[in-house]
């Protein structure tokens, strides 16, 4: 299940119902606190658009295939000249009871994946990356054996 939401006084209002929320439940940098505590912070960056990704189903691959549509609709953004971001402060609010009854979404409703999308107001400046880390488990004479190989020694 997608929600859609496109109203900027709406995501106003949801930024200040999910920072205090955020901040008590997640140890975080001064610099995020000293910033959310302005009243007119915004945890949706201003956006245009906020979408949930969730599910009413319960299983073993349900999450994955919800990060899985986030991350084709991340890419789909991407490729049309949208920002994009994962919004993991919000997914709090979208869980709780209250918030489901005002907007109808059903209680069985699990939020798992907020992303805001929009046009980005500037040129997006590269993160630096860790290398990846892979173990590769290798059978040889019989006998197993595991390496830790990173991106230097596989390529």
């Amino acid at each position: 299940m997608f929600i859609v939401i496109q109203d900027q006084p709406l995501l106003q209002r949801l930024s200040n119902l999910a920072k205090p929320l955020f901040m008590a439940e997640t140890a975080i940098s001064s610099h995020i606190l000293n910033s959310w505590d302005q009243p007119d912070a915004n945890i949706f960056y201003n956006a245009s658009t906020l979408i949930v990704i969730g599910s009413f189903a319960t299983g073993q691959f349900v999450t994955a295939d919800c990060w899985l549509a986030a991350e084709n609709l991340m890419l789909t953004a991407c490729s049309m000249g949208l920002g994009s971001c994962v919004i993991g402060s919000a997914l709090p609010i979208f869980n709780m009871p209250e918030i489901k009854a005002e907007f109808g979404i059903p209680a069985e409703y699990s939020a798992i994946a907020p992303i805001i999308i929009g046009y980005p107001s500037g040129a997006t400046v590269p993160v630096s990356r860790n290398d990846p880390v892979v173990l590769s488990i290798q059978q040889s004479n019989g006998c197993m054996s595991a390496l830790n190989l990173t991106s230097e020694s596989m390529f």
